[in-house]
């Protein structure tokens, strides 16, 4: 009887033992698959924060180049402003020219002049032309009427313009030798001469074209005979 319940004690010792080590291996196994994924997790964390890391980065640089982008359109909505409130002082009288008289079928004075357009707008100007020239002190009365419609004046360009000044009778007789016509002779100083915004482009209040007293009228004849040589250029 002692004999089999020593027999019995040590069965179960062996099976308690093998149990424990099973166990031990499961726990060991458990074990290693929570470092596993701690790893795992630390790995995919890290991941994350880089990729956290890159989309911040990415989004504070679209933050600046929007924060240049407001200030760049801040400032052309200013200059637009400004050339929109003073656009004649970016709209020029260049250059003016007497250059001829015809005496049929009606009196009449040409003349030809240059605007330069510094401003960003393209330009044109109005079909009417008021004020008017003086002739050696003598003002000249006669209508003005453009040749054809004024054209466009583009941003940063430059055109140039030719209209009839009719003369009455009386004042044709001033012109009698007007081959010395010389360049002092007039004065534009009271000339009206309007700038207005061109089709499709942004809309401003017209305005006069400053024109300085003592402007010089330049004679064309001499004006194409001193650029003659150029032409060809």
């Amino acid at each position: 009887m002692s004999n089999q319940k020593e027999a019995y004690q040590s069965q179960l010792s062996m099976e308690l033992q093998e149990l424990r080590i099973t166990k031990q291996k499961e726990i060991n196994g458990l074990e290693n698959e929570v470092s596993r994924q701690k790893l795992a997790n630390e790995s995919l964390t890290e991941k994350h924060q880089k990729k956290l890391t890159w989309l911040q980065t990415i989004h504070e640089g679209e933050l600046l180049q929007r924060d240049t982008l407001l200030n760049e359109v801040d400032f052309l909505l200013g200059k637009v402003r400004k050339q929109k409130e003073d656009i004649n002082d970016y709209v020029k009288l260049d250059m003016f020219f007497f250059w001829r008289i015809e005496e049929m079928p009606n009196p009449h004075i040409i003349f030809r002049f240059r605007v330069f357009n510094k401003s960003i707008f393209d330009v044109t100007l109005e079909n009417e032309i008021g004020g008017y020239i003086e002739f050696r002190r003598e003002i000249l009365q006669g209508g003005k009427l453009f040749y054809g419609e004024p054209e466009k004046i583009k941003s940063s360009g430059h055109n140039w313009f030719s209209f009839k000044y009719r003369l009455k009778s009386e004042e044709l007789a001033f012109f009698s030798n007007y081959e010395e016509v010389l360049e002092n002779d007039f004065d534009i100083s009271n000339l009206i001469l309007t700038v207005k915004s061109s089709d499709k482009s942004p809309k401003f209040t017209s305005k006069q074209i400053r024109i300085e007293r003592h402007s010089k009228v330049w004679n064309y004849k001499e004006y194409e005979k001193a650029i003659e040589p150029f032409s060809h250029i």
